[in-house]
């Protein structure tokens, strides 16, 4: 568990990458499991363009309006 005062940013097993505007954040994290990256990765978007919800269903995720993460 994380100190007092120390936000998910500072887990020693936690990195964040944010972003704009994405296609999809869990395309994006697939890819960059691909390429390697370390357990613990997340991605968080202001929006996506082409989100997904459970079983392939459309996501609505403009910008301003949430937070998109995986």
């Amino acid at each position: 568990m994380a100190a007092p005062g120390e936000g998910l940013s500072g887990h020693p097993f936690w990195r964040i990458e944010k972003h704009g505007t994405v296609e999809s954040t869990n395309d994006l994290l697939l890819q960059r499991a691909r390429e390697g990256a370390a357990e613990g990765l997340v991605i968080w978007a202001g929006a996506q363009t082409r989100g997904r919800g459970r079983m392939g269903r459309a996501w609505f995720s403009p910008a301003d309006r949430g937070l998109y993460f995986s």
